[in-house]
């Protein structure tokens, strides 16, 4: 009786914590407009809340560049963004896809 009246107690409490309809938190940034998207703590003012429950991931690139393009140097970038997983013809998840660039941008 006394461990029913825990287990009642916590799914009461689990059901009223969980917000309807809340999507995702993720980083959105890219370290060549911030520097501080390179940093192991990412600042809480790069947080941002996913466009909608369809993103289901937060996504972090590196992006290698080993030589000279366009005139730019090479360099290596991170990025942070919400994204998608996407599952194959056997239902195996393959890849992700993320917010397109414009996204990215309004996010911030």
């Amino acid at each position: 009786m006394f461990v029913e009246r825990y287990v009642i107690f916590g799914v009461i409490v689990f059901f009223v914590s969980v917000k309807e309809g809340q999507s995702l938190s993720c980083f959105n940034c890219n370290s060549y407009d911030e520097k501080d998207c390179l940093l192991d703590v990412i600042p809480e003012k790069f947080k941002t809340e996913c466009p909608d429950s369809t993103y289901t991931i937060c996504r972090k690139i590196k992006q290698v560049i080993d030589f000279e393009v366009n005139g730019l140097k090479p360099n290596t970038r991170i990025i942070r963004m919400c994204g998608k997983q996407q599952e194959d013809q056997n239902n195996k998840k393959t890849r992700t896809s993320a917010t397109n660039a414009q996204d990215s941008v309004d996010a911030k």
